[in-house]
């Protein structure tokens, strides 16, 4: 862990766009999104991941993260790089994904339809479409 660390520090300091780059196919779960506030992510993986707001990376929209220690849940970052969702697209392409999704929203207890952008469990854009019918809504249901 520490050679990797110092060898990631003197990268990320020289180069921080090339660091971000190798990081993007090293650990494509852990591309993170910023959500909720300032230093708190969103993994790819699903995971969700913390900065202290203190750090300068806190204040980044995305990151690629490269070390995380802690729970499942709320890890903490150890060593990460900024990228930006062209990064992605350039490094990684066809990984970020546009489909459309019916569910059973329990909020408002209908059956909705949304075309989603999104990296894993990273959603970029989302925009409601009309109401669904047929078949996939007996799906949604049955899935709940």
């Amino acid at each position: 862990g520490g050679r990797l660390a110092s060898g990631l520090d003197s990268v990320t300091a020289t180069a921080p766009a090339l660091a971000g780059q190798l990081l993007l196919h090293a650990f494509p779960d852990r591309i993170a999104l910023q959500r909720g506030g300032r230093g708190r992510f969103v993994m790819a993986n699903g995971r969700g991941a913390e900065l202290p707001e203190t750090e300068r990376l806190a204040g980044s929209q995305m990151l690629v993260i490269a070390d995380l220690t802690g729970r499942a849940a709320q890890a903490r970052v150890l060593a990460a790089a900024e990228v930006t969702r062209g990064d992605v697209e350039a490094e990684l392409p066809g990984e970020i994904k546009t489909g459309d999704q019916i569910f059973f929203d329990r909020q408002s207890r209908q059956v909705r339809a949304r075309r989603a952008t999104r990296l894993g469990a990273i959603v970029f854009e989302e925009t409601p479409l009309p109401r669904p019918s047929g078949p996939a809504v007996s799906q949604a249901l049955v899935e709940g």
